[in-house]
């Protein structure tokens, strides 16, 4: 490989204010991977490679007799990265996405070039032209803490119980956010089963939280932004007579945060019904034999009145 006397230099830092540069308190991200690759004047000192292709998993394709060169390093604990020994040449700086992170500003550093768009990774920096002994600093990369979103839901009666026609339960909606706010709308959406009826007006919402119904589903949001914390929905049901031998429901979370359930049944609840209007009656049922012989003693008496 050809050792000349340019250099290049970045850091990958957590932008939590997401403005593009780093700040106080904004620390660096280490054990990320940097590829840098480029072309550099072959034999007859001329520098043929017009431009380097944008997208970061493309390989460039050197003109006339340029020569490619690649080289990788992975950032410092203070994510700081760094390539020297460089010759004359035309480069591009590519970061892989790290953990964790949500994709955020790249910056276009001292040597000039053209950054691709914010969203779209891997993040690169293309077409920075090195000159002799150039000292290229500030191409650093900004990445936005991902929120960690889960739901789950619970019920008073607590699910699995008995429940009566006529009774009322009261469903809480927890969404727990960690890490980071929230970048979009969290959405949850629940289907009351057959057997339950919204209570109207029933509604309790967080801060930035909104609920409504249409029929049996129910929609609540949590607005983009949300705080790190607990933020809880809650609202209410009766059994209505429609009930057979249990009622369901089930809330299914949704946004751009990719909002999960604790576990597979945190955010499903179930309860038993007792008396229902058209639970059938056991015919061997002792109560209902000797209400079947009062009747039948009843009519037959009537007859020998007659």
């Amino acid at each position: 490989m050809r050792v000349g006397g340019a250099s290049l230099a970045g850091t990958v830092f957590h932008d939590a204010d997401d403005d593009g540069s780093q700040g106080g308190g904004e620390l660096g991200i280490g054990g990320v991977s940097i590829a840098l690759q480029g072309c550099v004047a072959g034999l007859d000192g001329v520098l043929d490679t017009a431009a380097l292709p944008m997208d970061g998993n493309a390989v460039p394709t050197c003109a006339g007799d340029d020569q490619y060169v690649i080289r990788t390093a992975v950032t410092d604990g203070n994510g700081q990265y760094a390539f020297s020994g460089l010759p004359a040449g035309r480069y591009r700086v590519t970061e892989a996405q790290p953990a964790g992170y949500v994709d955020g500003a790249r910056a276009v550093g001292t040597s000039g070039g053209t950054a691709n768009a914010r969203g779209v990774v891997p993040s690169v920096v293309t077409d920075i032209v090195l000159v002799t002994d150039a000292v290229a600093t500030g191409y650093d990369f900004g990445e936005i803490r991902q929120a960690v979103v889960t739901v789950a839901k619970r019920a008073e009666v607590a699910s699995g119980a008995k429940v009566s026609v006529g009774q009322t339960l009261t469903y809480t909606v927890e969404v727990t956010v960690a890490e980071a706010p929230t970048r979009g709308v969290v959405t949850l959406t629940d289907t009351l089963g057959q057997g339950l009826e919204l209570v109207p007006g029933s509604f309790t919402t967080p801060a930035g939280g909104t609920c409504n119904a249409a029929g049996q589903v129910v929609t609540c949001e949590l607005a983009a932004g949300a705080a790190e914390g607990t933020h809880a929905f809650t609202y209410q049901a009766k059994v209505t007579r429609g009930a057979t031998t249990s009622v369901n429901n089930q809330v299914a979370p949704g946004g751009t945060d990719e909002p999960r359930c604790t576990s597979a049944q945190s955010c499903r609840t179930t309860h038993v019904v007792t008396g229902g209007g058209i639970t059938p009656v056991p015919v061997n049922a002792p109560w209902a034999l000797a209400a079947l012989s009062l009747l039948l003693g009843g009519l037959a008496y009537r007859r020998r009145q007659r």
